[in-house]
């Protein structure tokens, strides 16, 4: 019975709908840098599926002097339910109510 639920769980979800969609070679498309005091924020959009793109930053902390060799994490601020989520999550509000947002619950996860 297990195995029919699992079946019957991956269609009425649509698992194999999404399977079908599946690429090979998936695209990444750089459109645009801006450097911060602190990072390198990279606007990118990332092929998921065939004719579907992902926006995506990728915020790369710059090194200063005294550690130019030290390895810094990376963060990545992928979409979300909010139209400007990667935004909010990068600190960069597109309006007053989103700053405000921002800083009392620190959405500013990515910094």
């Amino acid at each position: 019975m297990a195995v029919w639920i699992t079946g019957e769980l991956k269609r009425l979800m649509g698992i194999d709908r999404i399977s079908n969609c599946r690429i090979d070679d998936q695209e990444a498309i750089l459109i645009e840098e801006t450097c911060e005091k602190d990072y390198l924020r990279e606007d990118w959009l990332v092929q998921t599926e065939r004719d579907y793109y992902v926006p995506v930053f990728v915020l790369k902390p710059t090194t200063d002097d005294k550690e130019p060799y030290k390895r810094w994490p990376v963060a990545l601020t992928p979409h979300s339910h909010n139209e400007h989520g990667r935004y909010i999550y990068s600190g960069i509000s597109m309006n007053p109510e989103e700053e405000i947002e921002i800083k009392d619950v620190q959405l500013d996860v990515a910094l």
